[in-house]
């Protein structure tokens, strides 16, 4: 869960006055601007109900700002969902928000082939949570899935957010 949040710090950024933290991956991050729009609602790029029929739990989307969607669930025993995508934003390109370490120590990145023009999976076996982002052209997209309570694997938690950043990514 704290790296999901620590991703969603990132996107939804600070006031202008403020600089940026360090985004995942250890890089520093340039003061937060707001995200170009396209138009488009970042909580339509997935549904409720193709989250509940891949993770198992119904969820509902709450919308953060024009760049973040977190899809919740009243039960700390069920999974969350965060949506991060950014369109042509010249503060948040693949180069500084693409992790290349992870933000626990404990955790690790790595490569992801076959998605976008580049990607990543991020874990933090702390949290129970990973995420995939996707840089595409100028689009910066990222799903990440927590767990609050309870354990589940990597391999798990990687399964059930593979299908979901596909089909957001099948939006863009």
């Amino acid at each position: 869960m704290r790296s999901l949040l620590l991703i969603a710090l990132v996107f939804v950024g600070c006031s202008d006055k403020a600089p940026g933290g360090p985004p995942p991956g250890g890089t520093a991050a340039p003061v937060a601007s707001p995200a170009r729009s396209t138009g488009k609602d970042v909580c339509s790029l997935l549904t409720s109900d193709e989250i509940n029929s891949v993770v198992g739990n119904p969820v509902k989307p709450e919308k953060k700002d024009n760049t973040y969607c977190r899809y919740t669930n009243e039960d700390p025993d069920k999974y969350e969902v965060a949506l991060n995508y950014m369109h042509d934003d010249p503060l948040r390109t693949c180069a500084v928000l693409l992790p290349t370490t992870p933000g626990n120590p404990a955790g690790r990145v790595e490569p992801v082939t076959g998605l976008g023009d580049r990607a990543a999976w991020e874990w933090n076996p702390a949290g129970s949570d990973g995420s995939i982002m996707v840089c595409k052209g100028k689009d910066v997209l990222q799903v990440g899935i927590s767990l609050s309570r309870g354990k589940k694997t990597e391999a798990e938690i990687r399964a059930l957010v593979e299908p979901l950043i596909k089909k957001a990514l099948g939006r863009i």
